[in-house]
């Protein structure tokens, strides 16, 4: 408070208002009065928001949404989106690298507090708070020497092989399509890095992915002068948030987190985080939009 008297109620400022008259000095302490609240309201507000214990987030490498740097160091976008949660919500947040196998047995035991990146689930539980923070669009990326400008153009070549990552799915729109293509046109692959791999070689000409995945994997295999991204609008897009689980995390725990994740999302922090990865116009087109994407619990 010595900081606010010195800079609001000094010598100087109360030589001045004493040239004021009476109505305008009372006018002048009502305002000095109500900022001083203010303050006080203030740092009372943000003494009281931290957690009440520490928590544990939850994410699985993938892309640019997590990865390991060449120093070893946990990085990505919801990486920093959870350091920036802990920084303002003041909670102890501890970011755990799990693989997604063990994510998706702990999820069906109800044993992890926060998770991200996480899309809307199904069935959600009267515990689950969703955030949605991404709304996605998929991509095709095609070799360049195809030419193909447009989706069609690729599905119509028949020298195009598209690679695929076994047992997952790419949306509606674009497996409809994958299954539209005879088998021998099919490449499935194990990994998401395999199938880049594939494709820096000619071995496949094609795939479908996401801005935040391939991304990396055309980074570091510097392969942006050999592949064409072609984008899909008409595609639905995938939304991506942060999942809390309120029997885990207190729910005044809970709330303050969900509030700051929410700010994070609308103050424009959101998009430079995930601008300093995917680039200035990916990041705004792909923030998540209440009127164009619908509500938090889609």
């Amino acid at each position: 408070m010595s900081a606010l008297k010195s800079g609001f109620v000094g010598d100087n400022s109360v030589m001045e208002a004493d040239c004021l008259g009476n109505r305008d000095r009372r006018h002048l302490r009502k305002a000095l009065r109500a900022l001083t609240a203010m303050c006080l309201l203030g740092l009372a507000t943000q003494a009281q928001s931290t957690c009440s214990r520490p928590y544990t987030a939850v994410v699985s490498q993938l892309g640019y949404t997590a990865f390991q740097d060449d120093n070893g160091q946990l990085r990505g976008i919801v990486v920093d989106v959870f350091h920036e949660l802990a920084q303002r919500s003041g909670c102890q947040i501890t970011i755990e690298d799990m693989p997604a196998p063990r994510v998706s047995a702990m999820m069906g035991a109800n044993q992890i507090a926060m998770l991200g990146l996480a899309a809307p689930l199904r069935n959600p539980s009267p515990n689950d708070i969703y955030i949605p923070l991404r709304a996605a669009t998929i991509d095709l990326i095609i070799r360049s020497e195809y030419g193909a400008k447009t989706p069609n153009a690729a599905f119509t070549n028949p020298r195009v092989i598209f690679g695929t990552l076994r047992g997952a799915s790419y949306g509606g729109w674009a497996d409809n399509y994958l299954r539209s293509l005879p088998e021998k046109r099919r490449e499935p692959t194990d990994s998401i890095r395999s199938i880049y791999r594939k494709l820096a070689i000619g071995r496949v000409g094609a795939t479908f992915g996401f801005a935040e995945v391939y991304r990396l994997h055309v980074d570091e295999m510097r392969l942006g002068n050999q592949l064409r991204i072609v984008p899909i609008p008409e595609a639905p897009r995938a939304i991506g948030g942060i999942l809390i689980n309120s029997g885990i995390v207190d729910m005044a725990d809970a709330k303050l987190l969900q509030r700051t994740l929410e700010m994070i999302r609308d103050d424009g922090s959101l998009r430079r985080i995930t601008a300093q990865y995917l680039g200035d116009a990916k990041a705004r087109d792909e923030l998540w939009r209440k009127d164009r994407d619908g509500s938090n619990n889609q």
